[in-house]
């Protein structure tokens, strides 16, 4: 649970600040709008699989987050072991490698 809330933690950072952070000035002759972000300014297919791998490993690990919490006190041990979760977690480490490569 320790490491899920630590991934959520830093999605939902770099979701806040995304690589290469915002434009802090109107640059109308380049179109840029104070606020933007510049890597949607500057490569909009890499922002577009930066953001939604981002989101998905948010949303995966909050998912994670609350699997493990509803069998905290190992009432459902069958539960954690079946195809669904090991599907969530394995989505989840996957778009948190895609949102790292994109950002990068």
């Amino acid at each position: 649970m320790l490491l899920m809330s630590l991934v959520a933690t830093v999605t939902f950072t770099a979701g806040l600040t995304p690589p290469g952070g915002f434009w802090a000035a109107d640059d109308k002759s380049n179109g840029y709008v104070a606020g933007m972000s510049v890597m949607r300014s500057k490569s909009y297919r890499r922002y577009l699989n930066f953001y939604y791998s981002n989101t998905t490993a948010f949303f995966t690990s909050l998912m994670i987050i609350g699997m493990l919490a509803r069998n905290i006190n190992n009432l459902q041990p069958t539960y954690l072991k079946s195809n669904i979760f090991k599907g969530v977690v394995v989505t989840r480490f996957m778009s948190l490698g895609c949102s790292y490569i994109s950002g990068t």
